[in-house]
């Protein structure tokens, strides 16, 4: 997974991104086939950004069966973030 700001303005309030596991996932987890006690793999991913900023982020999951469009969301995710 990467997460990008979607204004080229906030690149300057985000200072670190940190991601949980760093290295990625094992293929283990992919196909999803629905059996019995699988567990979905979570991300997460920390950001020491500026205080006041509104930071519009866009995190895309980079597998290479899913093809990415702003329009469509495919294996992505959009948020939100403000620090006070």
């Amino acid at each position: 997974m990467l997460c990008f700001v979607q204004n080229p303005g906030d690149e300057d309030n985000i200072l670190e991104t940190t991601y949980y596991p760093n290295l990625g996932f094992s293929y283990a987890y992919f196909p999803y086939y629905n059996t019995k006690g699988y567990l979905a793999p979570l991300v997460f991913v920390q950001f020491e950004v500026r205080k006041g900023a509104l930071i519009q982020v866009w995190c895309k999951l980079w597998v290479s069966n899913i093809k990415h469009h702003k329009n469509d969301k495919a294996g992505s995710t959009h948020f939100e973030l403000l620090v006070d």
